[in-house]
Formats: structure tokens, sequence, C-alpha cells
């Protein structure tokens, strides 16, 4: 008798266990039910997808056009548009290396009259060095420089 109730007990253990492990996992019609509203999510995603590659292909239809349009007159002139297109990005190139070239001549030329304009040598400018300074940076076609602010900076920073 004892046996049949430590055997009881121990079933009945297993029971309770189990039914709890039931009550926590999710039933059949409860993953059923997310996995609907995971259907009707995608479906709607997909219907905004659908539309908006509707939209794009209608925009495409110009761009075909436009492009048609542009290989007729590249081909006309003897070239193509992926010549043309290389040709811009090579003149781009050009461009770049030219303002950079610019850039530095300008910059070359500053350090020029600042070096020229600080006659003593002691790294600091005095007044009549200013002066010399700003009439030199006056003269560089390549600069606009406001008198008043310059020699307003220049006083704070002596």
């Amino acid at each position: 008798a004892i046996a049949m109730g430590v055997v009881a007990l121990v079933v009945a253990s297993a029971v309770i266990y189990f039914q709890f492990m039931i009550q926590d996992t999710d039933t059949l019609r409860q993953v059923q039910n997310d996995l609907r509203h995971s259907v009707n999510d995608f479906a709607k995603e997909n219907v905004q997808l659908s539309q908006s590659n509707t939209k794009l292909e209608a925009e495409l239809v110009p761009l075909k056009e436009s492009e048609a349009k542009l290989q007729a007159i590249a081909e006309k002139s003897g070239s193509n548009t992926e010549a043309l297109c290389q040709l811009v990005k090579d003149n781009q190139k050009t461009l770049n290396a030219m303002n950079e070239a610019l850039r530095e001549d300008i910059i070359q030329d500053m350090m020029e009259v600042v070096l020229q304009s600080e006659r003593d040598e002691d790294g600091k400018f005095d007044d009549g060095e200013l002066k010399r300074l700003m009439l030199r940076l006056k003269g560089l076609p390549s600069i606009d420089v406001d008198e008043d602010k310059f020699m307003k900076r220049a006083q704070l920073h002596r």
C-alpha cells in the first residue's frame, strides 16, 4: 500500500508538471493564428511592393525613351553613350586636377606674400608689417580680403 501511494505521488507529480508544461506552451490554435497574422502582414507588404513596382515601371518608360534619344544622338556624332559618359568623367577629373592646382597656387602666393611682409623675421607682425601684408594681399587677383575684419583679427592675435 505504501508503494502504491509513492507510485501515485510520483505519477501525480509528473501529471502536474506536464500539465503546467502544456499550459505554458502555445497551443496549436495560437500558433496557427500567429501564422495567419504573419501571412496577412506579408500579403499587405506584397501589395505595397507591387504598387511601388508598378509606379517604378511607369517611370522607367520615359527614361528608356530618353536613353534611346541620347543613344541616337551619340550614334549620329560617331560615338556611343558609354564613350560620351567616359569623356564626361575624364573631363571632371581634369577639372578637379585643375582646381587643385589653382588652389595650391593660391596658397603658395599667399605664403609668399606673408613671408615677404614679415621683414624682421621675429615671427610677429608689427603695424607696418600688417599694412604691407594687407596691401600685398589686396594685390593678389585670386582672393578678396575684408580689410577691417583682417586688421581686427590680426590685432586680437598679437
